[in-house]
């Protein structure tokens, strides 16, 4: 598998940034929510396109910058459901099994953070 498919990710989650921005209200949540779906979007842009990000005496390989992005998509789940609950659109059991299914993306993201996953894929 190539890591520039990550440029697919990327622009998924800045389509539904930009689809959040233009149709759901601006309550605070769903501007935090917007900001870390773009943020784990530039990340994956990132890792789709360099091997490696030097943040001030720090170099980031690219799997540590996915790492980044995956945990912010786990931040943005539970904003996600939180929105979604508040206007009574789910109900208790969807609202208990999305935040479940928020584990393995965080386990995966810290994973990838700290460069223990065996990914498979080439840096070039």
């Amino acid at each position: 598998m190539d890591r520039r498919l990550y440029i697919v990710n990327a622009v998924v989650l800045l389509t539904l940034a930009l689809a959040y921005a233009a149709f759901w209200p601006h309550t605070t949540t769903i501007i935090a929510l917007i900001e870390l779906l773009v943020f784990g979007a530039l990340c994956y842009f990132a890792t789709g396109f360099r091997i490696s990000i030097s943040v001030g005496s720090w170099t980031l390989p690219w799997y540590s910058i996915y790492g980044i992005g995956t945990l912010a998509l786990g931040g943005a789940l539970p904003l996600l459901v939180m929105q979604m609950a508040g206007g009574g659109r789910l109900g208790p059991f969807y609202i208990v099994l999305l935040l479940i299914l928020e584990i393995p993306m965080v386990v995966v993201g810290v994973k990838y953070l700290f460069g223990t996953h065996n990914t498979g894929i080439a840096a070039e």
